[in-house]
């Protein structure tokens, strides 16, 4: 399974990292700042950021996995409460007021590497460099205040590298502590049923090319409770010209037939492979299987004399069963599933007649976004279901066409009616929290199941 954010995706991802960061700055917690100067000593405290206005932001790409995000232009103000002294001929004089601190162009870079930690995204800070250019000082109380307006470039040099000290710090902790922490809500092991799971962790460090980042998830199906499963190769065939196409939207997903036909492998050896029509499972369609019913209802045994006479007093069911992994075939642009196997006429339990199939059925894709995720969801329907084989049966008239008509057109309607509400239930696709997928496209390509969407961040999920 591949992943890659195109152009359009990271833009967007740059302007919600973008405001994060003013956010982040907006609440900057400055530490009580002290210095000497020629002349004199100031410290100041209560330090808040005011107002950081709309800096430019942009973002470069580094092969293999180097990320550079920087901003600058910024109009950045700080304002606190001062207390200082100065000597005025010999003599000291102390005085405190209020300060406030502007810088015309505040420039920020910080250089990261993309890595991997326990199977997720994780981000890794490698350096970082801020610089507050054109900063300017009010600072108000009176002789002492005055005196230090003119003693401004000193004051200003001593405080600046401080601040951009604080503001790199911040930056780093954040990427470090606060994007880390939610790449790691991103779920890497989903429940496909009660014996399977799909493990969708990362297999190596995001990629990146000059527009583009991508990543390889192992989708490899695993149990329930962890322990080895039958192994099979399956081919795994990715085209590039598939996955570079429709770069118009945020993110492509490619996900291979190979995780398909494991999941279909490992449940047929876990021994999800029949299905049963009788009174408990499917009332409605195990009506029809009895041998006594009123005249103005439907059921084989108004239909078959011999049928009703030999099961008159039984409980009769049917059982469809795989004799054979279920395999999915993605050619020219269709997706189809095709099964071999068998359905089975009981009496009490026992057959009384058993008859070869095989099934071909369209399978169709979608992504559902809801507010607790985004879900892929499919649906098939059968384009064929052919008897190929009827075996021995304890009366003549269940060779009857008529009844092997229904009891092909039943398996079809069960099959699909259970299939469908499973496939319906939906798969999680992972995502960090407060991310989900909006205008989700769908196609078949060359062994592949193509996604092609966009994506959207709330911050308060």
């Amino acid at each position: 399974m591949r992943v890659k954010v195109t152009k359009y995706g990271l833009d967007y991802a740059n302007k919600i990292a973008a405001a994060i960061v003013n956010s982040e700055l907006l609440s900057l917690d400055v530490p009580p700042l002290e210095n000497d100067f020629g002349g004199g000593s100031v410290s100041a405290d209560g330090i808040r950021v005011t107002s950081l206005l709309a800096p430019n932001y942009n973002y470069r790409l580094i092969e293999p996995n180097t990320l550079v995000w920087s901003m600058s232009g910024g109009h950045l103000t700080v304002e606190g409460h001062y207390k200082g002294s100065v000597k005025v001929l010999f003599a000291p004089i102390s005085g405190s007021g209020p300060f406030k601190a502007t810088a015309n162009d505040l420039q920020l870079t910080v250089r990261v590497l993309l890595n991997t930690d326990q199977s997720r995204p994780k981000v890794d800070v490698i350096d970082c460099q801020s610089n507050l250019n054109g900063v300017h000082l009010e600072i108000g109380g009176g002789i002492v205040g005055w005196i230090m307006n003119r003693l401004e470039d000193q004051i200003a040099s001593r405080l600046t590298p401080k601040l951009q000290a604080l503001v790199c710090e911040r930056v780093t902790d954040f990427i470090e502590k606060d994007v880390n922490k939610k790449l790691q809500t991103i779920p890497i092991i989903v429940k496909l049923d009660d014996s399977t799971q799909l493990d969708y962790g990362l297999m190596a460090a995001p990629a990146v090319s000059s527009d583009s980042l991508e990543l390889r998830h192992k989708g490899e199906v695993i149990s329930a409770d962890g322990s080895a499963l039958p192994f099979r190769m399956f081919k795994e065939s990715f085209d590039e010209s598939d996955i570079a196409t429709n770069n118009s939207r945020m993110l492509l997903i490619a996900v291979s037939d190979r995780m398909f036909n494991s999941y279909l492998y490992h449940s047929f050896y876990s021994g999800s492979r029949s299905l049963v029509v009788d009174k408990v499972t499917s009332p409605e369609r195990a009506k029809f299987l009895a041998a006594q019913c009123s005249a103005t209802e439907m059921c084989i045994g108004n239909y078959l004399a011999d049928y009703r006479q030999a099961y008159g007093n039984s409980t009769l069911s049917a059982i469809l069963e795989l004799t054979d992994p279920a395999i999915v075939e993605i050619v020219d642009g269709i997706g189809q599933c095709k099964a071999n196997g068998s359905i089975s006429l009981l009496a009490d339990g026992r057959a009384i007649l058993t008859v070869n199939v095989s099934a071909e059925v369209a399978l169709s894709v979608r992504v559902d976004s809801q507010v607790e995720g985004t879900l892929l969801k499919g649906l098939i329907s059968f384009n064929s279901l052919i008897v190929s084989s009827a075996g021995q049966s304890e009366i003549a008239s269940l060779n009857d066409p008529f009844l092997m008509d229904y009891i092909v057109d039943t398996a079809k309607l069960v099959v699909e009616a259970e299939m469908n509400a499973i496939l319906g239930a939906g798969t999680p696709i992972p995502m960090p929290r407060g991310t989900n997928l909006t205008n989700a496209e769908t196609i078949f390509v060359r062994n592949q199941l193509l996604l092609f969407c966009d994506f959207e961040y709330s911050p308060g999920k």
